[in-house]
């Protein structure tokens, strides 16, 4: 007994590095992102809003020069952006007020790199709390989604500039992991780490809230008894005497746990965003004809078909229609845990995606950050429920990985910084050839 977990404790401590020597492949690939200019419209917005915080105290871009326009941008339509207070939570201006101080805006890129991270390390604890218990930390089914979050082509192009959506994506994924951990170990305290995360998700952008349904579901359909971090079911298993004395006496405190963090994080925000305009959304940042105006990528944006999300994700990253086939076999399974989870992480983020883009709003691929971590979650159940000797899940999948690494590798030059928005390899080529912008 003791031989088994001392075994298990140095499995894990292998995937652990082996974890870690992936975030440092992840990083290396990142390293060209230090040097890029700084020009995008979104970029600059938020470098002027942070300096306007920082030097005037104003959560506002209301009375800087950029509401004018500037070398990159024509001036911003002030019906969206000429208001007392920004539109957007203030996680990412915090993050970047030490790199607006010292006026370091390469180095602010790690602000975008920290979300990935952040994300790679939330799939990694969902993998290992799902593996199968004979699974050595070198087998390729236990690090493979770990690997394909790594290169995942639309997290890499979204952390090449200074947006927020990294950030959303990357607490999003480290929120599922902890939920994972808080419901197999029936632990309060994974419980409030993962409110923790979702709320700081939602600080970024308020779609970070989308992942919540999930983790909530993590806690409910979660094993009740509590398990040791190497051997589920093994002998650090709880006895009934030891759950009867847990402080989570059943399912729906775990659950509270885990959500009123979530609450506690936003309330400031709200109240204050509440104060100011009597309502708890910007309702008014749906692209009007101004915004349209300002570039021809919001135009195009604008008239994106309601597929455009499906086919867009396909192309790119086509380890999605390798899980989407092999979750289609496995369907009578759907409502187990390791299946339905992931299944209604990424399901909510698109179908609100869907919802917005009916009431006006834009379609862009940087928008579902918040699934990414998902579809590498549901590639990691879909493994850890295939037969090892048999199913072809594993290879399949890794060759579609690698079709994706090749349009994260286009997107890594600065040449390509002019694109707002990721496309397919063959879309990139299209547009070289034709010389279309």
């Amino acid at each position: 007994m003791n031989s088994s977990i001392a075994s298990q404790q140095r499995e894990f401590h292998r995937y652990v590095l082996l974890c870690a020597a992936i975030i440092i492949l992840a990083l290396a690939l990142k390293l060209p992102s230090l040097r890029y200019p700084r020009a995008e419209g979104d970029e600059q917005i938020y470098w002027q809003l942070t300096q306007n915080w920082l030097e005037h105290g104003t959560y506002s871009l209301q009375g800087t020069t950029i509401l004018r326009g500037s070398s990159y941008l024509k001036p911003l339509p002030p019906g969206i952006y000429d208001k007392p207070l920004f539109h957007h939570p203030p996680l990412l201006p915090m993050l970047l007020a030490p790199f607006v101080a010292t006026n370091s805006p390469d180095a602010a890129i790690l602000v975008a790199w920290l979300g990935h991270m952040l994300a790679i390390a939330g799939v990694a604890i969902i993998c290992w709390t799902w593996r199968r218990r004979c699974w050595r930390a070198t087998d390729l089914a236990l690090w493979l989604p770990v690997l394909a979050m790594a290169v995942d082509p639309l997290m890499t192009f979204t952390g090449r500039k200074l947006w927020p959506d990294n950030l959303v994506g990357g607490f999003a994924g480290l929120a599922m992991g902890f939920y994972c951990l808080a419901g197999a170990r029936r632990s309060a305290v994974w419980a409030v780490a993962g409110g923790v995360a979702v709320g700081l998700a939602a600080l970024a952008k308020l779609p970070g809230l989308l992942v919540l349904p999930a983790g909530v579901l993590t806690l409910v359909v979660s094993q009740s008894r509590r398990l040791s971090p190497f051997s589920p079911g093994g002998p650090h298993s709880e006895s009934s005497s030891e759950r009867a004395r847990s402080p989570v006496q059943s399912r729906l405190g775990l659950v509270g746990l885990g959500v009123l963090p979530v609450f506690v994080i936003l309330l400031p925000w709200f109240a204050v965003f509440y104060g100011q305009y009597h309502t708890l959304v910007p309702t008014w940042i749906r692209p009007d004809a101004a915004l349209r105006e300002l570039t021809g990528y919001m135009a195009r944006a604008m008239d994106r078909p309601w597929y455009f999300y499906f086919t867009q994700s396909a192309m790119i990253a086509p380890v999605v229609v390798v899980i989407f086939v092999a979750l289609l076999r496995r369907f009578r399974l759907i409502l187990s845990g390791r299946l339905g989870v992931p299944l209604c992480w990424v399901g909510v983020v698109v179908v609100a995606m869907l919802f917005l883009r009916s009431g006006g709003h834009s379609m862009q691929m940087r928008f579902l950050t918040p699934a990414v971590p998902g579809v590498y979650a549901m590639l990691a159940g879909l493994l850890a429920g295939a037969n090892p000797r048999r199913s072809l899940l594993g290879p399949v999948a890794l060759l579609a990985v690698v079709y994706g690494v090749s349009t994260m590798g286009f997107f890594l030059y600065p040449e390509n910084l002019k694109y707002d928005d990721i496309v397919p390899v063959p879309e990139f080529l299209w547009r070289i050839w034709t010389a279309t912008p």
